[in-house]
């Protein structure tokens, strides 16, 4: 059994047990496979997943690897609360498996590389990666394809509030020193029809009222996944919990689709 460096928010007590006592499964050393993470990465993917246990194996050397995010966190002096807050996503999705899967481990293993190849930050109630912008946008902001702005990820969690996501904007625009910071995101929480499905002051809307809408994607069923916690090939198989889901099930029944949407917004300080 091989000690979990780091106690982060969100990883249950069980969760570690089974990581720790993963290592006697470990095809390679933690170090061996952190370089091979670091110097192609699609070969780590590709050896680990041929492993019977690739997904307790996954959750093992990525609990494992954060012993050197935490050493590059404190070389760059990102504050600790950052790290802690960033990498409790690791207990977030390995929830997720086992709730999909019954067993401990890690399925978005491709997400989660970016922790911890420092490509992406908890701060506050959202999630920003630093990239080139992947698409053309209105004149008005200034950016063209290819320029650095920060794609905006929402994690489950707490309430999306406008006070807390606000505070998470201002925080990112410090703490990657652009002035003024401009935002992309692609998200079912875009999608335009929740116009329809949900009260104007709702916490989605408002959220989605800070971005200019750019376009839709069609092909994502992410709002259905997200809104049901699943995906049925016939709406009428959907649950109706909640209020959400009842008008959800309702629109996709008239024929309506829910695509996700894609959107940006600008911050000045």
């Amino acid at each position: 059994m091989t000690d979990i460096p780091f106690d982060f928010p969100e990883l249950t007590a069980q969760a570690r047990e089974a990581a720790a006592c993963a290592a006697n499964l470990a095809p390679w050393s933690i170090l061996e496979a952190w370089r091979l993470f670091h110097t192609d990465l699609p070969r780590f993917f590709r050896a680990l997943n041929a492993e019977p246990d690739s997904s307790l194996l996954y959750l093992f050397y990525y609990l494992q690897f954060t012993r050197f995010a935490y050493r590059k966190y404190q070389e760059r002096k990102i504050p600790e609360d950052v790290f802690y807050h960033t990498f409790s996503d690791i207990g977030r999705w390995e929830k997720v498996c086992f709730e999909h899967t019954g067993a401990h481990g890690l399925e978005e293993y491709e997400w989660l590389s970016l922790h911890l190849r420092l490509q992406l930050f908890a701060l506050g109630r959202l999630q920003f990666q630093p990239v080139c912008c992947p698409w053309d946008l209105p004149a008005v902001y200034g950016i063209q394809k290819g320029d650095p702005v920060l794609n905006v990820h929402i994690p489950s969690g707490s309430r999306l509030t406008p006070s807390a996501c606000e505070a998470s904007y201002q925080q990112a625009a410090r703490f990657f020193s652009m002035q003024p910071a401009v935002f992309i995101c692609h998200s079912w929480l875009l999608c335009p029809a929740l116009k329809n499905l949900l009260p104007s002051g709702s916490n989605i809307l408002q959220f989605q009222n800070e971005y200019t809408i750019t376009g839709v994607d069609a092909e994502s069923r992410q709002a259905e996944e997200r809104i049901f916690g699943c995906l049925k090939s016939c709406p009428s198989e959907y649950p109706e919990n909640s209020y959400l889901q009842k008008s959800a099930k309702t629109w996709l029944l008239s024929g309506n689709p829910l695509p996700a949407g894609y959107g940006v917004r600008r911050l000045f300080s």
